[in-house]
């Protein structure tokens, strides 16, 4: 069976001899005949029947064939899948086990890959907690795939019967600075440096159309982005905890605002690893923009048009638990944004047209409202 065999596959391509010497990046057969993608990210503490969930498997059950549920990151909270003496085990496969058997259960396709969360909040035992979660995962079932699988950076290569091939990236391995992370000859990934994987991305983008999918986004206009010139979050900026805190400090929030522009905590837009992480993709795909990239780690929905050179949408599904997420402010590239609980559907049109979005919101009673559409020309 092609997806049964499609782990087996990178695995293979993982650890051939030589694989890293300027060969191509390890591809799978895992969604061919795919037309439709249902990205959610964040979406790692459901409650014991949550909203988001079932809202994303009633829209997943209309063409459960032909559709590809994608979790983009940040998995499990805080930090990622202990161990199994651990007493916190039990509540953390719960969590995992909810999100993949909700889309599993309607009849559809399973793609995770990791956040920094997943990386055991970056902590030092980031990368035994994330092959700890793909193990868990994997034994699911054989329509479900973790990307790109044993804390490598990737690309993996997923090609797609509409010609665009979704590519996947661990974007917090660039990140990840606390413990080990697989880098350097001794370790089994297809791309053993930040160099080899920019190198094998840039020779996919000229291959042909290509969707990113991460957890970190290019651009945003959420807590980890872009907001000086959001006035509200220099007034409120208690907000970047929860939307309804509107406690007016003026002053505390410009100080606020400017240090996670200018120098940011780990996982901000200003931080030295991810701009690095950025400066990487956009050499990568200079020349050759990404039909879109689809990322999470901002809690929030946000469809965003040409923000950056390298991809012509960046869309934001970080709003994966119920009620909602995060404040989100409205950039220039800005099309749609919303901090409300939800999830986006990208549908992969023949040869020659272009994709289509549509945002949903998750009622309290998982029913998918839609409140936005656009062809991502």
């Amino acid at each position: 069976m092609k997806l049964a065999a499609a782990g087996l596959l990178i695995l293979g391509l993982a650890g051939a001899p030589g694989a890293a010497d300027g060969a191509p990046p390890p591809a799978s057969p895992f969604a061919e005949g795919v037309e439709t993608l249902l990205l959610v990210g964040d979406a790692g503490h459901p409650a014991a029947i949550e909203p988001v969930l079932r809202a994303l498997a009633a829209e997943a059950a209309k063409d459960p064939e032909r559709t590809l549920v994608v979790f983009l990151g940040d998995n499990l909270y805080p930090s990622g899948l202990p161990d199994e003496a651990d007493p916190r085990r039990k509540e953390g496969e719960r969590r995992l086990a909810a999100q993949a058997d909700a889309a599993l259960a309607a009849g559809a396709r399973v793609l995770f890959l990791p956040g920094n969360h997943d990386w055991d909040g970056m902590g030092k035992d980031g990368w035994a907690s994330v092959v700890r979660q793909e193990r868990f995962l994997a034994r699911r079932s054989p329509r479900l795939l973790y990307a790109p699988g044993g804390g490598c950076p990737g690309p993996l290569l997923l090609p797609t019967s509409s010609g665009v091939t979704l590519a996947v990236l661990d974007t917090q391995w660039w990140l990840q600075h606390e413990g080990p992370r697989p880098e350097g000859p001794s370790f089994p990934c297809v791309a053993r440096s930040a160099e080899e994987a920019v190198s094998q991305l840039r020779e996919a983008a000229r291959q042909g159309p290509l969707a990113l999918l991460t957890h970190h986004p290019l651009a945003s206009g959420g807590p980890h982005g872009e907001r000086m010139g959001d006035w509200k979050s220099h007034i409120f900026p208690l907000r970047d905890a929860a939307p309804t805190l509107w406690v007016p400090l003026p002053g505390l929030g410009s100080l606020w605002v400017a240090y996670r522009d200018l120098k940011g905590t780990g996982q901000d837009f200003a931080s030295r690893r991810y701009s690095r992480l950025r400066a990487d993709l956009a050499g990568a795909l200079d020349g050759h923009p990404a039909v879109f990239q689809a990322s999470g780690h901002d809690h929030s929905l946000q469809v965003l048009e040409a923000p950056v050179p390298s991809a012509r949408w960046v869309l934001v599904s970080g709003s994966g638990i119920y009620p909602g997420g995060t404040v989100v402010s409205k950039l220039p590239s800005t099309r749609f944004s919303t901090s409300k609980a939800g999830f986006l559907r990208v549908r992969l049109p023949e040869r020659g047209d272009p994709p289509h979005l549509t945002a949903f919101e998750a009622t309290s009673g998982g029913v998918p409202l839609e409140r936005f559409a656009i062809d991502l020309r």
